[in-house]
C-alpha cells in the first residue's frame, strides 16, 4: 500500500503561504558538540570495505543523527547479510530548511554531496521539535519548504527520499509545555508532522518515505505500560533509550534508530541478527523486536519501498536483492515474515512451519524461540526433534511444530489488539549460517471486570436515603462499556416482579443507579466507582435485599453479581432542659417552681413518658406521670411544675426529687433530672401567758414562750427599762448568759423543741424620787436564732407620781431634803446657769470697759489741761456724788414680800397650774443625750456670739445698747427652739431609737403596747418589724413639746 496523497496545488501554496507569529519556539540542540559536528561531509568510515555496487545511504540531520555515529551502527546492522556506502551531512540543530539553503549554496560541502549521481537513499531528520508546531508557523513553513527543494533534488538524482521521525522528549518539552506537555502528547504531533511532511512531498512519480523510529520509541513505551509497569522508571528499557538530557538518544536509542531504517529500506527483520554494537543480547533483541514490529505490524497505512512492485532491493546490485541470505544459502522457511496469528487466551497455539534444505547434503539445524513476553513454548514431540534440534536431508523439506501457551487474562495482560513479536530461529550447525522466520501472535479481546464490595449494609433513618459505593475494575485485556442493573432479592430469591432495571421501586423503598457516566468508557487496568442510592419508606421497620448486576456490553462474559442491603434503624432518644427548680430553701407551704422541655433526638416522631421517680413524703403538687408526644426534629415546653412544701415539715429537712423521660411502651430510659429540695426555718413564737404584778414598789412580770416554728430553735432574751432603777431578769434553768448571777438583763436559751414551754421572770423597781409623775416601762425583746432578723417585743408599764403628789413626809422627816434640793438646784441650773454665765462675763467686760475710758478720759483731760483748753481746777474729784444728789438724799424704802409656809405654797402652785397630768411615755435616753448635745451645742455657739459682740461695741462706744442687746439676748428665743428641733431629726438616730409608745413593725412581728396613765396595765403582742418612721416622727413630737 502507497500511503503517498496528493494534496491539491492550491492546498499546498496556502500551506506555504500561511503566516502565523510563532507561539512555539524551537531551541537548538542541546549543547553537547560531537566530533561529527565539525564536519560538513562524511565519508565511510575508515577501514571500512565497501564493495562496488553497494547501496549509498546519506544521513542528513543534526546531533540526533550525529549522537553515538549512528552511520557506523546502521552500517554493522546492514553488513551482515547486505553491503551498503554509509555517510552523513549534519550540524547541530540544523532544521530542513537551513539543509536546503546549504544545498542550494555554489561550492558549499551540502551543494557537492547532494549532487552525487549514486546516491540511493537520502534518510532526511528536521530539528526535534518543529515538525510538531502548528501548521501555519514560520518554522514548520519553513522546514516543509526546504523539505521541498531537497527532495527534488534527490528526485533528480534518481534516489529515494526518507523521513527520519524523531521522537518526543521523555517527559515532555518544558519550554512550550502547553503543546508538548509529555512524551506521549509530543510524540503524536510529531508523528503528526511527519506523515504531513510526507504527504506534502509525494506526488503519483515519487514517495517520500517514512522511517517511524518515533513509533518504535512509542512501542517500547506502551509495551511496558500495558505490562503494567512504568516507562518512565530509570530501571525501563524506554527511559534508557534517552541520554542524560532525556531528549537524545543513548546509544541503545541509536541501535533502534538504525534497527528501523534498515527494516525500512531493505524490507528485512533485524530479531536475532548479530552484529558488532557492543549492546547485551537481550537488550539487543528487544530492540529488534520493537523495532520489527513498529515497521511490519505496527504501522497501519504506511507505504514502504519494499511493498512496490518490481522491487529489486535497496541499492543497484544484485548482491543487495535476497532476504535474509546470500547466494550461499542452503535454508529457507516456508513462509515469509511477518504473519499474525488471532488467538484466545489461556489457549495454547499449535503452530507447524516447514524448512526446505537446498543443498545436495543433509544438515543439522540447531532450533531456537525468541520472544519478549514470557510466555512457555515446547516443541511438539517428532521423531526428527531431538532438544531442539533437527536433522533435514538433503533438497527435502521437513514440518517443525510448536506449541506456544498463551497465558489467561490476568490484570489486563496479556492486551488485545497488540502483536507479540515471535521469531524461530534456525543455525547450521556446520557453517553457523543463521536464518529466520519472525511471526506475531494476538490475542483476543477479553472483558472482565471486577468488583471491592460484598455484601455490604446501609442503615437508614426512616424517610432518608442513602447510597453505597461499588468500585470496579477493568481487568479485561481492552477497553470496554459497564452496564450495572438492580433486582429486588425477597427471601434469598430473585423477585420477578421487578425485573433488573436502573430504578426500581417496590415496597415503599427506592433503589437506583448513580454514577453511570464513567461506566461508558473504561479503559485497561482502570478502577471506575458508581453508586447504589437507596431510599427508605417513612416507617420505623423495614428492610431492603437488593442484586446488583455488573456486565459489559461489548463482551459475551456473564454479568458479575453483588448483594447490598438496607435496613431503617429506629434511633429512639431525647432530652430534657430544665428552668428554675430552686428548692434549696422553701418555707412550709409555700413552693419551688419549674419547667421542662422534652427534646426529640431521635429519627422518627415519638411518644415519651416523664415521671417522678423519687420525691420525699413532705412534698405535694407533683404529676407522677405525663405522656409527650413530639414530632421528628421538635420540641415542646411542658406545664410548669409546682414542688410545694407541705405544712409543719421540720426545718433543714431535705431530699432529692428524680424525674425519667423513657420510651413508651419501653423501660429504656433515654434522660433523667434530678433536683435537690431543702425546708427553710420558719421561725415562730408565741408568749402564751404573761402575768404582772406590783408589790412593795416592784413591777414583776411572769413570761410564758412556746416554740411554734418548724424546728428547734433558740432565743436571745433582753431587758429595756426606761428608768435605771433597780432591775433583773429570771432565766429559766437551762439558759446562759454573761456576767454574774445579780442583775441579768439579758440571757440565751438554745434549742428549744417545737411546741416546749418554757418561762422566765423580769422585775425592776418603781421610781419613787422623780420630781413629776411618769409611767415605767419594762420592754422585753426577744430575738430567734434561726433567723436574728426576727424579733418579738412584749411591754409591760405602769405609772407613777412625782415626789409633790406622793404622801406626806413621816414626822421624823429631816429639816432639809437633801435629795430634793440637789434635784432643784440641778433643775434650776439647767433653766439659769447659761443666763448667769452671761451676765458674769458681761459685768466683768463692761467692768473693763468702764475703767478703760475712765483711764482715757484723765489722759485727756490732762492733755486739755496741759494745752489751756479748761482750767486745772474745773476738774471733777467726786464723781459719784451726783448719784447722791437725787431725792434730796432720802433712802428709798425697801419693798416686803409676802411669806408662806410649803404647804400653802404647793397647794396654791396647784391650784394655779391645774389638775397634774400624767406624764408622758418615757423617752429613750439614747435620744435625750442627743437632743441635750445639740442644745448644748446651740447655746454654747450663741454666747459665744453674744460675747463677741458686746465686746465689739464696747470697743465701738456703743456700751450701752451693747449691754441692752447682751441682756435681752441672753434670753433664748422661739424660733431657735424650732430650729434645735430640727436639727435632732437624724435619720440613724431615729432608726436606732424604738419607742414604746409607737405601733412598730419587723417582719412579721408586731409590738402592740397598752396602758393607762394611773394604773399599770401590761399587753400580750404579735411581732411586727419596726418602723423607722414612726420612731422618726415620735422623737419630733417630744422634741417639740
Amino acid at each position: 500500500m502507497n500511503r503517498s496523497i496528493v494534496i491539491p496545488a492550491a492546498v499546498f501554496l496556502l500551506l506555504l503561504s500561511t503566516s502565523m507569529q510563532p507561539i512555539f519556539q524551537p531551541h537548538g540542540e542541546p549543547e553537547e558538540v560531537f566530533a561529527e559536528d565539525l564536519k560538513e561531509g562524511i565519508s565511510p568510515s575508515q577501514g571500512r570495505e565497501i564493495p562496488d555496487g553497494a547501496a549509498e545511504v546519506l544521513l542528513v540531520g543534526n546531533s540526533y543523527t550525529q549522537a553515538n555515529n549512528l552511520e557506523t551502527i546502521l552500517h554493522q546492522i546492514i553488513t551482515p547479510s547486505d553491503s551498503a556506502n554509509v555517510s552523513s551531512l549534519s550540524g547541530g540543530g540544523m532544521r530542513l530548511d537551513q539543509h536546503a539553503s546549504r544545498m542550494n549554496t555554489p561550492s558549499d560541502q551540502w551543494n557537492t554531496t547532494l549532487s552525487n549521481n549514486d546516491l540511493d537513499w537520502v534518510v532526511f531528520q528536521d530539528q526535534s521539535q518543529v515538525p510538531g508546531f502548528p501548521r501555519g508557523h514560520t518554522n514548520w513553513q519553513d522546514s516543509i519548504s526546504g523539505l521541498f527543494d531537497l527532495t527534488t533534488r534527490v528526485d533528480d538524482l534518481g534516489g529515494e527520499s526518507v523521513l527520519f521521525m524523531t521522537w518526543g522528549y521523555r517527559e515532555g518539552d518544558s519550554s512550550n509545555a502547553e503543546r508538548y506537555p509529555d512524551y506521549k502528547t509530543m510524540q503524536g504531533h510529531l508523528r503528526q508532522g511527519y506523515e504531513d511532511y510526507s504527504d506534502n512531498t509525494s506526488d503519483s512519480q515519487s514517495t517520500t518515505w517514512i522511517a517511524p523510529i518515533g513509533l518504535a520509541y512509542e512501542n517500547i513505551y506502551d509495551g511496558i505500560l500495558n505490562a503494567g509497569g512504568n516507562p518512565l522508571d530509570s530501571t525501563s528499557i524506554f527511559w534508557n533509550l534517552y541520554s542524560g538530557d532525556g531528549m537524545h538518544p543513548s546509544q541503545t536509542g541509536s541501535y533502534l534508530s538504525a534497527c528501523v531504517i534498515y527494516s525500512t529500506i531493505y524490507g528485512n527483520t533485524t530479531a536475532g541478527q548479530v552484529d558488532a554494537t557492543n549492546i547485551d543480547s537481550t537488550t539487543k533483541l528487544a530492540l529488534q523486536q520493537a523495532a520489527d514490529d513498529t515497521v511490519f505490524n505496527g504501522t497501519f497505512g504506511y507505504s514502504f519501498p519494499w511493498m512496490a512492485a518490481g522491487w529489486d532491493g535497496p541499492g543497484d546490485s544484485e548482491n543487495n536483492a535476497s532476504e535474509n541470505g546470500t547466494d550461499d544459502a542452503f535454508f529457507a522457511f516456508g513462509g515469509g515474515s511477518g504473519s499474525s496469528f488471532l488467538t484466545d487466551h489461556g489457549t495454547p497455539l499449535f503452530l507447524a512451519m516447514n524448512l526446505t534444505n537446498n543443498d545436495t547434503n543433509p544438515h543439522v539445524v540447531n532450533l531456537s524461540l525468541h520472544s519478549t513476553s514470557n510466555w512457555n513454548a515446547t516443541w511438539n514431540l517428532s521423531n526428527s526433534i531431538n532438544d531442539g534440534q533437527i536433522t533435514v536431508a538433503e533438497n527435502s523439506l521437513e514440518w517443525i511444530s510448536m506449541t506456544i501457551n498463551v497465558p489467561r487474562v490476568v490484570d489486563s495482560v496479556p492486551l488485545a489488539g497488540v502483536l507479540y513479536p515471535w521469531s524461530l530461529k534456525g543455525v547450521n550447525s556446520d557453517d553457523g549460517q543463521e536464518f529466520w522466520w519472525n511471526f506475531s501472535i494476538e490475542v483476543r479481546p477479553f472483558h472482565n471486570v471486577t468488583h471491592s464490595n460484598t455484601g455490604e449494609n446501609l442503615s437508614l433513618d426512616p424517610n432518608t436515603d442513602g447510597r453505597i459505593k461499588i468500585k470496579i475494575r477493568n481487568n479485561g485485556n481492552t477497553a470496554t462499556r459497564m452496564d450495572v442493573k438492580v433486582q429486588i432479592v425477597k427471601d434469598g430469591q430473585l423477585d420477578p416482579s421487578y425485573p433488573p432495571s436502573n430504578r426500581i421501586e417496590a415496597y415503599g423503598w427506592t433503589a437506583a443507579v448513580f454514577d453511570v457516566f464513567d461506566l461508558t468508557w473504561v479503559d485497561i487496568g482502570q478502577e471506575v466507582e458508581f453508586e447504589i442510592g437507596l431510599l427508605a419508606p417513612d416507617k420505623t421497620e423495614s428492610e431492603l435485599e437488593v442484586r446488583v448486576f455488573i456486565k459489559s456490553v461489548w463482551g459475551s462474559e456473564p454479568d458479575i453479581s453483588t448483594d447490598i442491603s438496607a435496613s431503617i434503624l429506629w434511633q429512639r432518644n431525647a432530652s430534657i432542659s430544665v428552668t428554675g427548680f430552686n428548692c434549696d430553701r422553701i418555707l412550709p407551704m409555700d413552693s419551688c417552681n419549674g419547667s421542662f422541655e422534652v427534646s426529640n433526638l431521635g429519627n422518627f416522631a415519638d411518644n415519651f413518658v416523664l415521671e417522678v421517680n423519687n420525691s420525699p413524703s413532705w412534698v405535694s403538687g407533683l404529676v407522677s406521670s405525663q405522656v409527650i408526644y413530639i414530632p421528628l426534629g421538635d420540641s415542646k415546653i411542658l406545664t410548669p411544675t409546682q414542688i410545694i412544701v407541705n405544712n409543719g415539715t421540720t426545718a433543714f429537712t431535705s431530699g432529692n426529687i428524680s424525674w425519667t423521660l423513657r420510651l413508651i411502651n419501653s423501660t429504656v430510659i433515654v434522660s433523667e433530672f434530678n433536683t435537690e429540695i431543702g425546708v427553710a426555718p420558719s421561725p415562730n413564737w408565741i408568749i402564751e401567758e404573761t402575768s404582772a404584778e406590783i408589790s412593795n414598789g416592784r413591777l414583776s412580770v411572769a413570761y410564758s414562750l412556746v416554740n411554734s416554728g418548724n424546728g428547734p430553735d433558740g432565743l436571745t432574751v433582753t431587758m429595756n427599762v426606761n428608768f435605771g432603777t433597780e432591775q433583773a431578769i429570771i432565766p429559766p434553768d437551762n439558759a446562759t448568759w454573761e456576767g454574774g448571777d445579780i442583775g441579768i438583763r439579758s440571757f440565751d436559751i438554745r434549742e428549744v423543741p417545737v411546741g416546749e414551754v418554757f418561762r422566765f421572770r423580769a422585775w425592776a423597781d418603781i421610781p419613787d424620787t422623780e420630781p413629776y409623775n411618769g409611767t415605767m416601762w419594762l420592754n422585753m425583746t426577744i430575738h430567734s436564732f434561726l433567723d436574728n432578723d426576727v424579733e418579738f417585743i412584749h411591754s409591760a408599764n405602769t405609772s407613777f407620781l412625782g415626789i409633790p403628789w406622793q404622801e406626806a413626809a413621816p414626822v421624823n422627816e429631816p429639816l432639809i431634803d437633801w435629795e430634793k434640793v440637789m434635784i432643784h438646784t440641778k433643775n434650776a441650773w439647767n433653766m439659769f446657769g447659761y443666763a448667769l454665765i452671761a451676765v458674769v462675763i458681761s459685768a466683768f467686760a463692761i467692768n473693763y470697759a468702764i475703767k478703760r475710758r475712765i483711764l482715757i478720759n484723765e489722759k485727756q483731760k490732762l492733755l486739755d489741761q496741759e494745752a489751756g483748753i479748761i482750767p486745772i481746777d474745773k476738774v471733777d474729784d467726786d464723781w459719784m456724788e451726783k448719784f447722791s444728789e437725787t431725792n434730796g438724799g432720802a433712802a428709798p424704802e425697801l419693798a416686803v414680800s409676802p411669806q408662806m409656809n410649803k404647804e400653802a405654797f404647793a397647794a396654791s402652785f396647784a391650784s394655779k397650774s391645774g389638775i397634774a397630768q400624767p406624764s408622758a411615755e418615757p423617752v429613750n435616753p439614747d435620744l435625750v443625750n442627743a437632743a441635750s448635745s445639740v442644745l448644748e451645742h446651740h447655746d454654747e455657739k450663741q454666747m459665744k456670739d453674744q460675747i463677741s459682740r458686746i465686746s465689739s461695741d464696747l470697743s465701738t462706744s456703743k456700751l450701752v445698747s451693747s449691754t441692752l442687746v447682751a441682756e435681752t439676748s441672753l434670753l433664748p428665743e422661739k424660733e431657735h427652739i424650732t430650729t434645735r428641733t430640727n436639727r435632732i431629726n437624724h435619720p440613724s438616730q431615729a432608726k436606732s431609737v424604738p419607742l414604746p409608745t409607737t405601733p412598730a413593725t419587723k417582719k412579721k412581728n408586731k409590738t402592740v403596747i397598752v396602758g393607762k396613765p394611773t394604773e399599770h396595765t401590761d399587753s400580750h403582742s404579735e411581732s411586727k418589724e419596726v418602723n423607722s418612721e414612726s420612731s422618726s416622727d415620735s422623737i419630733n413630737n417630744d422634741l417639740d413639746l
